[in-house]
């Protein structure tokens, strides 16, 4: 009997896989049927299907669209790094690619792994996996901490007693904008000279 599928490989999403097994677990349609409608064969559906509980966690950890799950060499730094990144980012404590390296190398260290070296491809794989995004953080929520400022307003109360309100601005919005300043000379502009 001639196979209905070609013996190009179909790679699918985990968001794809995830619903496979969804509607497998439904019951509404037959595993044969769910092969022909996605293209694959039933021993993929099989291998989905005995790795169903992996799926679930890939999608739970954000990574809905990779295809593929890559483990990390060092799964204890990566567990451990992902739990200080996600500590951090609750402080609202900007972090960069550099700073998750150096950390990442930190703990590995910490951890026994004295021949761990990561890199930028190491930091690609973590975000991936993790579903990391670096996005600015921004306004008032992201610089503000949680602090008691009732002794500050009494002390800022009595600043202001001596001027009048028409004299006090909120500039909170107002920044210096010094790396705005361009890098390079334009032809034709003229200096005025000092005297």
């Amino acid at each position: 009997m001639a196979s209905n599928y070609s013996n190009k490989r179909k790679c699918l999403s985990f968001d794809t896989k995830l619903k496979l097994i969804e509607e497998v677990e439904k019951g509404t349609k037959s595993k044969a049927e769910l092969c022909r409608e996605h293209g694959i064969a039933q021993s993929s559906l099989s291998t989905i299907l005995k790795d169903k509980d992996k799926i679930r966690a890939a999608v739970n950890q954000g990574t809905r669209q990779l295809k593929k799950q890559r483990t990390s060499t060092y799964p204890d730094v990566d567990k451990a790094l992902l739990i200080w990144f996600q500590q951090a980012r609750s402080m609202y404590v900007p972090i960069s690619g550099p700073i998750l390296i150096e950390k990442g190398e930190q703990l590995a260290q910490e951890l026994g792994h004295t021949d761990c070296k990561l890199s930028g491809g190491w930091l690609d794989r973590f975000k991936q996996r993790h579903g990391i995004v670096f996005k600015t953080m921004s306004g008032e929520a992201a610089s503000a901490k949680d602090i008691d400022t009732s002794e500050w307003e009494a002390t800022l109360q009595k600043i202001l007693e001596d001027y009048n309100p028409r004299d006090i601005f909120n500039a909170d919005e107002t920044g210096l904008s010094y790396k705005c300043l361009p890098d390079v000379s334009r032809t034709g502009l003229q200096w005025p000279e000092s005297s």
